[in-house]
């Protein structure tokens, strides 16, 4: 076996997650902004039609913030423009023209949540389309690095690129998140994060997190049973560093209950070569009744991890390994409650399916079922460690050279 890769050993070490081609299939379950996502861009085309125009009406992105009203569209004409934004409890809608370029300033500013954050938005509800946000390599300075963060608000992260959030030269500090929604308050906050393309973030691409109250040193902790953050991460593309001894990125995180859907992604190059750790393509950590469909996953080690996890389904997924430099793959690695593993494909793994008991918790009613193996030499394991009850494997299909 390349590493140990029991769930007690992993996931413990997991904790130390900052703290915390392929053709799209077109959704077509994603609701509309309070705007119509297509009437907002057309108000954005160069820089022209909205309530309030940048550099027309105010030279910064700021300043014409600070300007806004609850409602209003900001429509940023092409331009680079090298500042912080903060939007706080105001619901507008910014949107960028193609070519309108946020850059992180070499010198910033903490948040009031103690994040470095290039676009951050709290307690309010906020449509942020259509911009490059290029965090310029500038994580050394600015530990907690984030290029876009939704803290306790909603709203959509659409139509954006988001690049370089991450130390020079890259690092294994545990931060550098592209994209990063948290709300650690009661009601549910809801966010669409769709279209976007992210690369060169070093710990994790896209990151989604709740409040539960996970105990990450109880003999026998609960696994989620409420969420107060709904995510539906759809039709992105996400990159990672590939295989790598400095640190272990997570292209996607839902962790400490939060819930949704991750849908129709291209998800690749994601592997860590050292010791005891693990990178991912899907990190579920404390994650609360995910759906994972429809998504290509490319050269991740492993594809998908999730721990503790009621009540997820990982449906109609291609999971590929072809050119990771790291031996012996695995695929899906899942304990929990009442989860399936369904209709997935798995090319050139060591290991396709793992049901594993761990330290977080035992694992009932989970099931890997219909899934068609290439190449793998292990479809399906069950872990022999701890109580692993109820689960099931039928009607599998496994072709091998």
């Amino acid at each position: 076996m390349k590493k140990a890769f029991c769930f007690a050993v992993i996931l413990s070490l997991l904790v130390g997650i900052f703290f915390s081609g392929c053709q799209k299939v077109t959704d077509d379950v994603l609701t509309p902004s309070p705007v119509e996502r297509n009437d907002v861009n057309e108000l954005a085309k160069k820089g022209k039609g909205g309530d309030i125009r940048v550099p027309a009406d105010y030279t910064t992105i700021q300043e014409a913030v600070d300007a806004a009203v609850s409602g209003e569209v900001i429509a940023v004409s092409p331009g680079t423009y090298v500042e912080q934004v903060s939007i706080i409890d105001k619901d507008i809608h910014l949107v960028g023209a193609e070519g309108a370029i946020i850059e992180a300033p070499s010198s910033m500013s903490v948040s009031v949540s103690n994040y470095y954050a290039i676009i951050y938005v709290n307690q309010a509800n906020v449509t942020f389309s259509g911009f490059k946000v290029d965090g310029k390599g500038l994580g050394n300075s600015h530990y907690r690095f984030v290029g876009v963060f939704y803290y306790n608000a909603g709203g959509r992260i659409d139509r954006c690129e988001v690049i370089d959030v991450r130390d020079t030269p890259f690092s294994g500090r545990q931060h550098g998140l592209a994209i990063y929604a948290y709300n650690n308050e009661e009601g549910i906050q809801e966010i669409f994060i769709t279209n976007n393309k992210v690369t060169d973030f070093q710990k994790n691409g896209i990151t989604i997190n709740g409040n539960w109250p996970h105990d990450y040193y109880s003999a026998n902790p609960a696994i989620a049973t409420y969420s107060n953050i709904k995510a539906h991460v759809n039709n992105n593309e996400v990159t990672g560093a590939g295989p790598s001894d400095v640190i272990a990125q997570n292209c996607i995180q839902f962790g400490r209950g939060a819930s949704g859907e991750i849908k129709n992604n291209v998800i690749k190059y994601s592997a860590y070569t050292g010791e005891g750790w693990a990178a991912t393509g899907i990190l579920g950590y404390y994650p609360y009744t995910v759906m994972v469909q429809r998504n290509n996953v490319y050269d991740c080690d492993p594809p998908v991890y999730f721990s503790a996890s009621p009540s997820c389904k990982i449906i109609n997924n291609e999971f590929i390994s072809v050119d990771l430099s790291e031996a012996d793959p695995w695929g899906v690695l899942i304990s929990g409650t009442d989860n399936i593993v369904t209709n997935n494909t798995f090319t050139d793994f060591y290991v396709g399916v793992y049901i594993g008991s761990s330290y977080y918790g035992d694992t009932y009613n989970t099931k890997a079922v219909t899934n068609r193996f290439y190449n793998v030499d292990y479809p399906v394991i069950e872990s022999d460690v701890g109580l692993v009850d109820g689960t099931k494997e039928r009607a599998t299909k496994i072709y091998n050279d």
